[in-house]
């Protein structure tokens, strides 16, 4: 026979393991089938522990100190994994800057823009800046609004960002429309800022032709923009195929207050609401206007609401 006891076979042959113990294994030891014949190193159970058998030949699990970094299953660039109380977290640490968007009103932009051709020329404040020009130069200076080029800031140019959003709210809708697809396309211009190699934002980093390339608004601002010549409403298929008309001021006044433009999946429509919230922060690629200061120039939109200049011309 064989086994530990009849015919006793030679010490530290394998025997059978009973006791589910990490830290033994069994062996022969003089006829016996001793369970803690070799104490064996234990395995931890993750990454974010360390294991080590103590006296009593138990397992004993450590969580190794929070913030060691562990593997980074998640795909997500926006966060990093890291160890917390013995646990691998992919969102230890959140950029939340990082995939986030960024928007303010079309009264935002109209403030923070002054009457002149640098970023702090004729701005009414010490601690005022042109931010409007300085995001319209990273499109290399110029922007295609409503089949209207703005490429300043100035009041009383047909081609001024100033002149685009400070109007009044009466008359022309397309007017109003002109002024949400400027700030909207400023407030891309942020979202999709890089820094350029000469960490200057005004090399034309961003695309001009196609300026929320990328952004949730992107497929209502390029509509409402192809529209804003004739009209101010848009007609897209819901989850039917049966067109509707939708409200292009509406849409992009809502993705300007942060309100979040998405497709809602019961009826296949943009909506507000479903999409991305914004960044509180105007701090992102080349871009860091934080604190963005006092208002650059209510007196330059002002004036700009007073006079006849618009950079949509009057329908025939």
């Amino acid at each position: 026979m064989t086994g530990c006891g009849v015919a006793p076979v030679g010490d530290s042959t394998p025997c059978g393991d009973t006791d589910s113990n990490n830290c033994t294994a069994a062996g022969c030891e003089a006829g016996s089938c001793a369970q803690a014949h070799v104490t064996t190193p234990c395995s931890p159970s993750n990454e974010c522990n360390t294991a080590a058998c103590d006296a009593t030949h138990t397992c004993v699990q450590t969580p190794k100190s929070d913030s060691t970094p562990c593997t980074d299953t998640d795909g997500d660039n926006c966060t990093t994994a890291g160890c917390e109380a013995g646990l691998c977290v992919q969102a230890h640490i959140t950029d939340t800057s990082c995939g986030a968007e960024f928007c303010r009103t079309p009264g935002f932009w109209g403030t923070h823009a002054c009457n002149g051709s640098t970023a702090l020329e004729n701005c009414e404040k010490s601690n005022s800046q042109n931010i409007t020009l300085q995001v319209l130069a990273n499109f290399g200076g110029s922007l295609e609004i409503c089949g209207a080029t703005i490429n300043n800031t100035l009041v009383g140019s047909p081609n001024s960002a100033v002149e685009a959003i400070c109007v009044s709210p009466k008359g022309d809708s397309r007017l109003q429309l002109a002024r949400q697809l400027t700030a909207a396309a400023l407030n891309c211009g942020i979202t999709n800022s890089a820094p350029p190699a000469d960490t200057v934002c005004d090399t034309g980093g961003e695309n001009s032709a196609d300026p929320c390339a990328g952004v949730s608004i992107h497929d209502v601002f390029e509509a409402c923009n192809a529209a804003c010549p004739t009209g101010t409403t848009i007609v897209v298929n819901d989850i039917n195929g049966t067109p509707t008309t939708l409200s292009c001021i509406g849409l992009l006044d809502c993705f300007n207050n942060g309100g979040g433009v998405g497709i809602n999946p019961l009826t296949g429509l943009p909506e507000c609401g479903f999409g991305p919230t914004c960044s509180e922060t105007l701090v992102n690629g080349c871009f860091n206007f934080e604190p963005p200061g006092a208002a650059g120039g209510p007196k330059a939109c002002n004036d700009a609401r007073k006079n006849d200049v618009t950079v949509v011309p009057p329908l025939p």
